[in-house]
């Protein structure tokens, strides 16, 4: 392949020759940041050519950071053989996909003492579902949960799903699940990978605890999960502006095998800017009574909503159980004026 270095490693006067400049991008439409731009030296130029291929790959790539990398055919670089820019993420690490149709990928590393890394993988061309997920450090498959797909005729759902994972990458606390990245064989089949928790969900846990008849009551290591649950809720709510979960239930608080919880799905966590909260949003047997009223909420309808899941971790009983014999509708109703309340050992 001939010797490699990056854009930190000075490099010899070349402004006098011609280089053809060749962007690659993930779409039909060519537009926004591409995925690989390659600088080749080219006299016969007819396209895209410039005598400074350093600026125009940093033109490609705008605001988005990137690294460059620089091969030459001989070991002392006295030659230039061609320079490729790829988007990077972190720290001066970032992938791309050399070739889509032949599933081969790429992640550089540049050191911080000036020295780099590349790595090649190949695998499936659906290797975001199949193989292991790529960003700038490659991670196993079963390190990570593919969290949404968004398939195929959704594509309005497509700047809603953006969204929603911005602000899921935004969060950085211990007791909310981790976000890895988002991954797309297309614009129509989306997916965001999160951590993932290997002790499964608090309201499977519950279920076990009812059926081998444990004793109800908050011992300490349901005092914990709480506690966490407490700790990721007093993060979003202190936010500027403070953001609400609005889908808190006990599905929803995910845990890993040292019984440590973590806040989850957040398909419906909006900032709380937006003032046209409505009912219709979480799950009614955990919605406060002015989520149900249809009226506007802030962060005490979270709040009511983890009195509900304290309710389960106690008597291990989904919200409600003793008064399942009413119709739903009803049973809503009661919840709104105060008549029936979750039930505590």
């Amino acid at each position: 392949m001939g010797a490699l270095s990056f854009a930190a490693t000075d490099w010899v006067d070349v402004s006098a020759t011609t280089f053809s400049i060749e962007a690659f991008y993930g779409g039909a439409a060519c537009d926004g940041t591409p995925y690989l731009v390659n600088a080749n030296e080219d006299p016969n130029c007819a396209a895209e050519c410039t005598t400074d291929y350093m600026t125009a790959l940093r033109e490609k790539f705008g605001s988005s950071p990137y690294i460059i990398q620089v091969y030459s055919p001989d070991s002392d670089y006295a030659m230039f053989g061609t320079a490729s820019g790829f988007p990077a993420t972190g720290n001066c690490e970032g992938s791309f996909n050399v070739n889509d149709s032949m599933g081969v990928h790429l992640v550089g590393t540049l050191e911080a003492n000036g020295s780099a890394t590349m790595q090649y993988f190949s695998g499936s061309p659906r290797g975001l579902w199949e193989d292991d997920i790529i960003t700038a450090r490659r991670i196993p498959r079963g390190k990570v949960r593919v969290k949404k797909l968004i398939t195929r005729g959704a594509l309005q759902q497509v700047n809603d799903f953006l969204a929603e994972a911005k602000l899921t990458a935004s969060m950085d606390h211990p007791h909310i699940v981790h976000f890895v990245g988002v991954a797309w064989d297309s614009l129509s089949d989306l997916c965001v990978a999160l951590e993932f928790m290997d002790g499964g969900n608090l309201r499977s846990l519950l279920d076990k605890y009812k059926s081998s008849n444990r004793a109800v009551g908050l011992d300490r290591q349901k005092i914990t999960i709480a506690l966490h649950v407490c700790h990721a809720l007093t993060y979003l709510h202190s936010l500027d502006p403070p953001v609400l979960h609005r889908d808190l239930k006990s599905r929803n608080v995910l845990l890993n095998k040292s019984m440590e919880a973590k806040l989850t799905d957040f398909g419906i966590l909006r900032e709380h800017n937006d003032r046209t909260l409505t009912a219709g949003v979480g799950t009614s047997l955990w919605m406060a009574p002015e989520v149900m009223l249809g009226e506007k909420y802030d962060a005490k309808a979270d709040m009511f909503s983890f009195g509900v899941v304290l309710s389960e971790l106690d008597v291990h009983a989904l919200p409600y159980a003793h008064d399942k014999q009413i119709a739903d509708a009803i049973l809503l109703r009661k919840v709104t004026t105060g008549e029936i309340r979750v039930e505590f050992s």
